[in-house]
Parts: C-alpha cells; sequence; structure tokens
C-alpha cells in the first residue's frame, strides 16, 4: 500500500453537508470544499502546500503558504497549489 492519492468526505451537519474532496497528482493538490448555507468553515491546510490558489485566483495572505488556514463563507471552492517534498 502506498499513500493517498485522493480522499472524498461527505458530512451532514445541523446547516446541511460538508463536503471535501482532493486529489494529489505530479506534485499539485486539487481541492474542492463545499460549506453548507450559513455557515463557516476553518480550512486547514497541509504545511507542505504552497502557491495556493483559491478559485484560480492567488489566495490571500497564503503566498508563502500563509499560517496554513482558510476562513471561508458558504460555497464550493477549488484549492489549488503545489506539494513540496512530497511524492
Amino acid at each position: 500500500d502506498g499513500p493517498l492519492d485522493s480522499v472524498s468526505a461527505v458530512f451532514h451537519s445541523g446547516y446541511g453537508w460538508i463536503k471535501s474532496r482532493w486529489i494529489k497528482k505530479s506534485g499539485l493538490l486539487n481541492w474542492e470544499v463545499e460549506i453548507p448555507p450559513g455557515s463557516t468553515a476553518a480550512v486547514h491546510l497541509p504545511v507542505e502546500l504552497k502557491e495556493v490558489k483559491l478559485d484560480g485566483k492567488a489566495a490571500k495572505g497564503m503566498e508563502n503558504g500563509g499560517n496554513g488556514q482558510l476562513e471561508l463563507g458558504s460555497g464550493t471552492y477549488h484549492i489549488d497549489g503545489k506539494l513540496l517534498n512530497v511524492q
């Protein structure tokens, strides 16, 4: 067995479904997060994730990895970045 290359998870909260799905390939991470209406989420990023983009744009405060956390409101988000020192 090798390292995980993808994960998909769902959880039904009091506000609705929370969904998370990511794929790791060729040193890149593609992550989709869905946060239900009326709620917020602290999305914790891997420390190895650099050049973080949120919905195709540089994530504010995450240029050099930031504090490894994004505060997001309800909606669906696409997070992309380069994984350093990860095979």
